[in-house]
């Protein structure tokens, strides 16, 4: 049994010691005092609210209408400290390695897949980039990870307590990165599926629901008292107007994308009638837009949707587009880790194709149907707001599914080899 335990703590620790160690040496390749490197300008957005919660001890700063709470709150715990921040980011990136192998290791009973999959998680280009990264990324990702072996352990087990643990951890990624906080609806559809024939499940569904929802009520209610605006988050109807349509735009007129950003702006400004805020030109109105009101929203919207309607043919075809940086670049790397990256990213989504198949085939119903709802729902919701300025940071929290589904794929092409070498060997 003490065999037993140690090649299992084996398979759980080792993909997170790669991961970690592989994630620091990223961050010493590239330190500088800044850490410049590891963001794309968002981080002091996130440092503003934590100080504001710090000394205010509330969320009552409109900040906190495009950023949920989890990440700042994060980040004054750790004292505002940048490089803190930074090594506490890898830490969490790498757990998601070992909670992958667990999936497995539960899902499969099998060790060495279980490695693989951790492993493919620790080297993952993407996961190490946006792991040692100054972004909410690995807590919200580390989250829906506990989420996705939660719901997995409480169906398959017929255990509702998991499950109550699963609505738990999705409220605490959907509280990280706005992203998830949709998710637990199809969720618990398909939690439904697989539990509405055991009795024993069903408190269990209801616990997910209602501690998942109850999450995004809970923040969409504070935003409404505190902000008079019933919304989980501005960012994405933001990034909706000046990423999406303002590419289509540029694709469309030819204009310089600061043109772009100045006559969408200037549309939502018209809708709203209203003189622009003082000390602000028309090239920066749409930095007044991040944190909206309802009414600047419904403008915004409206923009959006326009430009949409008037080159859907451009809409279409920049979807495309939009999947191939998705599944397929990690911006900040260059040269030839680039396209080892490319490589990488290809193999990866080409294996966990066979690999869902492979599985829905060995009847790994709830590991697929996770799979492919997590995965259409966050690719949907991505490319619905944005196909520039996108990349493998948008797919970064499925890796833990498509890892086991890769490395179920691989062990099954490993055992049909060897089928085909005992064969030529015998005949």
């Amino acid at each position: 049994m003490t065999a037993v335990w140690r090649r299992d703590w084996f398979v759980l620790g080792a993909p997170f010691v790669v991961a970690l160690s592989l994630r620091l040496l990223y961050v010493l390749s590239r330190y500088t005092p800044e850490l410049g490197a590891f963001e794309f300008g968002d981080y002091p957005s996130y440092a503003f609210a934590a100080r504001f919660w710090l000394q205010a001890g509330t969320f009552a700063s409109d900040l906190f209408l495009v950023r949920p709470p989890a990440f700042p709150v994060l980040i004054a715990l750790l004292g505002e400290d940048k490089l803190a921040v930074l090594l506490v980011n890898c830490a969490l990136g790498a757990l998601i390695a070992s909670l992958t192998a667990l999936l497995c290791l539960v899902a499969f009973k099998a060790r060495a897949v279980s490695l693989l999959a951790g492993m493919i998680v620790a080297l993952d280009p993407a996961g190490v980039v946006y792991s040692a990264f100054l972004a909410p990324e690995p807590l919200a990702n580390l989250s829906l990870a506990v989420m996705i072996v939660c719901v997995y352990i409480g169906v398959t087990r017929k255990a509702w307590l998991w499950l109550g643990l699963a609505g738990v951890a999705l409220s605490a990624s959907m509280l990280a990165r706005p992203a998830a906080y949709l998710l637990w609806l199809p969720l618990t559809v398909l939690i439904g599926l697989f539990a509405w024939r055991q009795r024993r499940l069903w408190i269990g569904l209801a616990l997910f629901a209602l501690l998942s929802g109850g999450a995004m009520a809970a923040w969409i209610a504070h935003n409404a008292r505190v902000f008079n605006h019933a919304t989980f988050s501005t960012i994405g109807v933001y990034t909706m107007l000046y990423y999406r349509a303002a590419m289509l735009e540029r694709l469309a007129t030819g204009a310089d994308i600061e043109t772009v950003y100045a006559r969408l702006a200037e549309r939502v400004e018209a809708r709203l009638a209203r003189p622009l805020p003082e000390g602000v030109d028309i090239a920066g109105a749409r930095f007044t837009h991040f944190a909206a009101t309802p009414e600047m929203s419904a403008a915004m919207t409206e923009v959006a949707f326009e430009v949409f309607r008037r080159y859907p043919h451009l809409y279409l075809l920049t979807v495309p587009l939009g999947l191939a940086r998705m599944y397929g670049h990690t911006q900040p790397l260059s040269g030839i880790w680039s396209a080892l990256d490319v490589l990488w990213n290809i193999g990866l989504v080409a294996l966990s194709a066979v690999g869902v198949l492979l599985l829905w085939r060995h009847q790994q119903r709830l590991l697929v149907g996770m799979t492919l709802l997590i995965g259409v729902y966050f690719t949907i919701g991505a490319l619905l707001v944005k196909t520039t300025a996108i990349d493998t940071r948008e797919r970064s929290m499925l890796t833990p599914l498509l890892a086991c589904c890769a490395a179920y794929a691989l062990s099954w092409l490993k055992r049909q080899k060897a089928r085909a070498q005992r064969y030529d060997e015998s005949s």
